[in-house]
């Protein structure tokens, strides 16, 4: 039995043996390249997987990416994208960022993490200050913005900003954006688009929230 470590794109960078031995370690680069083969137990471990959905094929030198090949040396595909400008402008782009983005079967980007946040989602804080029937309520107006009566169902399929976890952003049914911001474990909504304060969101975040609205449209409004 073998145990596969990855990146946070799912990129192999380490096999272990059950005992722990490291029977495999490549030195990969940015765009998939791997430039060297490590191994402590001895033996050769072919490991041919790299970028997430390619194969390395020994022959040409290049990844297997399902729908075409991939020049890892370049991060390039060699072949023009067969679902044309639906991909993108850029017909032989793997990604705008490897780290970020991956391309499992050679046809169109999918996000993966701006800044990877590793942990539990916090739990969802009502914030009584921002809710109108509170005796905390602080006023509305130019200072508290009225929280509104979806705020928790959006926070359930909010994202978060960064690596710290400390800001999320979620939309509502009607495509506007709320954010949620907190500490230790917590979040409270802290604003949403449509309101006199306004709402600086994240270019990537719209992106994020346009392709899974895209991928549901596809699968006919089901999940999964």
């Amino acid at each position: 039995m073998w145990y596969y470590h990855t990146d946070v794109t799912g990129t192999p960078q380490e096999v272990t043996a059950a005992d722990g031995t490291l029977v495999w370690a490549g030195y990969i680069r940015g765009f998939g390249e791997n430039a060297a083969d490590i191994s402590n137990s001895g033996a050769y471990f072919h490991q041919p997987l790299r970028l997430p959905g390619q194969y390395f094929d020994d022959e040409t030198g290049l990844h297997y990416n399902l729908f075409r090949y991939y020049a890892p040396e370049c991060g390039r595909f060699v072949s023009q994208d067969p679902i044309g400008l639906a991909g993108g402008i850029n017909l032989y782009q793997y990604a705008p960022n490897p780290l970020s983005w991956i391309d499992p079967l050679g046809l169109t980007t999918e996000y993966k993490s701006e800044s990877p946040y590793h942990g539990r989602k916090p739990t969802y804080d009502p914030a009584t200050h921002h809710d109108p029937s509170s005796p905390d309520f602080r006023g509305g107006g130019s200072k508290t913005t009225p929280l509104p009566p979806d705020a928790e169902e959006v926070y359930r399929r909010a994202v978060p900003s960064d690596s710290t976890g400390k800001k999320w952003y979620g939309q509502n049914s009607e495509g506007e954006f709320y954010r949620y911001q907190g500490q230790n474990g917590e979040v409270h909504w802290n604003g949403r688009e449509k309101s006199s304060r306004g709402l600086d969101v994240p270019t990537w975040i719209r992106k994020r929230f346009n392709q899974m609205a895209a991928k549901l449209k596809r699968s006919g409004g089901k999940c999964g």
